[in-house]
């Protein structure tokens, strides 16, 4: 069996990629959302918020929309999509230009893998109603953080890599930076909805 290793977690507070040793662990029971993680060089300044805390800063920066308003964006963009003159619209124009059709959309998803993989992976976290999102520089940073290994098993990943939680969607967990790891498939796979800690822990 491969050695389970977790280079580190990302500071929310600072920024900064450190090791497990500089966070605490909390018990949390079934449901609850995971707390961000403050190392605790900054947790005397800015102390260990909740996730409900963390995420009501993250809605002041404009980062997150409030519960109301990010309910009323879905549905207001759920009504749009059934509107008579949307769908009319969009017939028209794919009547207009036929070279944007699905063979179009198959070549596109062929040569824009990462893309793909970024837009599934949004698809679901807004499916889990998860808290944060993170962007392909985000994860490109990770990568050379993580010095191109695996963050539980240290295997070069060489490219090839899934974006995991480290605390599932499935249980509540963000769909920030602060709660990504890049690993290689055997070790994403075969952590399935367990957390980072537990999986390491096994």
């Amino acid at each position: 069996m491969r050695r389970k290793y977790i280079k580190g977690r990302r500071c929310v507070a600072c920024s900064k990629l450190k090791p497990l040793s500089c966070f605490k662990t909390f018990a949390r029971k079934i449901g609850e959302a995971a707390r961000p993680p403050v190392c605790s060089a900054c947790e005397p300044t800015v102390g260990t918020p909740t996730a409900e805390q963390w995420r009501d800063r993250l809605r002041k920066r404009g980062l997150v929309l409030p519960p109301e308003q990010a309910e009323r964006k879905r549905e207001y963009e759920r009504e749009r999509a059934k509107r008579p003159d949307q769908k009319a619209r969009k017939k028209e124009w794919a009547d207009a230009h036929p070279e944007y059709g699905e063979e179009y959309g198959k070549r596109w998803r062929a040569a824009n893998p990462d893309a793909v993989h970024g837009y599934n992976r949004a698809y679901r976290a807004q499916q889990a109603a998860a808290e944060g999102s993170h962007t392909a520089e985000e994860v490109a940073q990770m990568y050379r953080d993580q010095d191109g290994l695996c963050a539980y098993c240290e295997a070069e990943l060489e490219g090839v890599f899934h974006v995991e939680h480290m605390v599932p969607l499935s249980r509540s967990g963000d769909d920030g930076w602060w709660n990504i790891a890049l690993a290689c498939p055997p070790c994403n796979l075969g952590k399935g909805r367990r957390t980072a800690e537990e999986f390491v822990n096994a």
